[in-house]
């Protein structure tokens, strides 16, 4: 029988000039990389085809039909793409410094960043999320967006992040967090 070797980190913790920085890479779902390309090229098919109807003289009354159609079609295609790159190539990095936590989900260059008060965090944890389909942002999580094992209490609201992590990891990268930041100890 072959011993199975345990799977190294995911995620990386270093120190930089201003604090702690973890870098989460987004967890590859090969079936959803490899459905989105596919319907991708359905999508650009559409898309092309609309604009060719919309620019040529045959189109008759329909054509503000055509164009509402396309406008749609459009943010739908901007969106799968933005998730499409995302499960390909995102990176979630959480900077810790000693006044703020930032959390800054991107591809390349790209993406955008939120920040928040250490002054007002408290209990950084792990906390397995609630799939709940009813809800936006529990639904994004099947698509690998949003979300995450590692919550901290920001006033009166929880912020989740590190959706590419397992349990143990998560945990490992906590107690690192909080023997640099001890203010964000959990009090359980």
């Amino acid at each position: 029988m072959a011993r199975v070797a345990p799977p190294g980190d995911r995620a990386t913790v270093n120190d930089v000039s201003e604090g702690l920085e973890v870098a989460i890479p987004a967890r590859r779902n090969w079936f959803l990389i490899l459905f989105l390309a596919f319907w991708l090229c359905g999508w650009f098919a559409g898309e092309s085809s609309a604009i060719v109807q919309l620019a040529g003289d045959e189109t008759r009354g329909d054509r503000a039909f055509l164009l509402f159609w396309l406008c749609g079609w459009t943010v739908g295609g901007v969106v799968v793409i933005a998730i499409w790159l995302w499960n390909v190539a995102g990176v979630e990095r959480v900077t810790f410094t000693p006044s703020e936590i930032r959390v800054r989900r991107g591809v390349g260059g790209l993406g955008y960043s939120k920040e928040y008060d250490l002054a007002h965090a408290s209990s950084l944890r792990v906390s397995p999320p609630v799939m709940n389909f009813l809800t936006p942002r529990s639904s994004m999580r099947f698509w690998g967006v949003g979300g995450g094992l590692m919550v901290f209490d920001y006033g009166s609201t929880t912020v989740r992040f590190g959706g590419g992590l397992d349990e143990p990891e998560a945990r490992r990268i906590i107690d690192q967090v909080t023997a640099r930041f001890p203010a964000l100890r959990s009090v359980v």
